[in-house]
């Protein structure tokens, strides 16, 4: 028999002087994978669980502007699937707006200017008469972010 035993679980903790027996080893075996089993069926109830509870994924990309601005132009992006919320920006300058899924306008961060926000399918374009506004500006780096839900809806 061993001289002590660990605390979670009361698996054997052996001395030089303790008689091990195969009894003692299988015994702690059965203790250990029942533990194991017990710790997975706990991770497969939390994982369904949490499954489609308002999870998202975050997706990020970047665009090279073109110059090109007005409701004739729209600057276009396809997701993956169709984002809950999009922020675009123009990092360093501050400009950018945030635009909820379905929203038709978005006030451009930074100005006083307005975007107009259109969403088809997967799609969203982002327009406006104003350059600068239209987040568009010719050899520029703008970012993208957008959630989207976890349940690709």
């Amino acid at each position: 028999m061993p001289s002590s035993q660990t605390p979670n679980y009361q698996l054997n903790q052996w001395s030089r002087d303790d008689r091990i027996l195969m009894e003692d080893f299988n015994a702690d075996n059965a203790k250990i994978d029942g533990a194991l089993s017990e710790g997975k069926a706990a991770r497969e109830v939390l994982a369904s669980a949490l499954t489609l509870k308002g999870n998202c994924q975050i997706y990020m990309d970047t665009y090279i502007g073109t110059g090109e601005y007005g409701a004739e132009n729209p600057k276009s992006y396809t997701f993956p699937s169709l984002p809950a919320v999009l922020m675009v920006c123009e990092p360093g300058r501050g400009y950018g707006f945030i635009a909820p899924r379905g929203a038709k306008d978005a006030n451009v961060m930074g100005t006083s200017y307005m975007t107009g926000v259109r969403w088809s399918g997967t799609t969203v374009s982002w327009f406006s008469p104003v350059e600068l506004a239209h987040l568009n500006v010719k050899d520029r780096q703008y970012s993208i972010v957008a959630l989207l839900a976890a349940d690709g809806s």
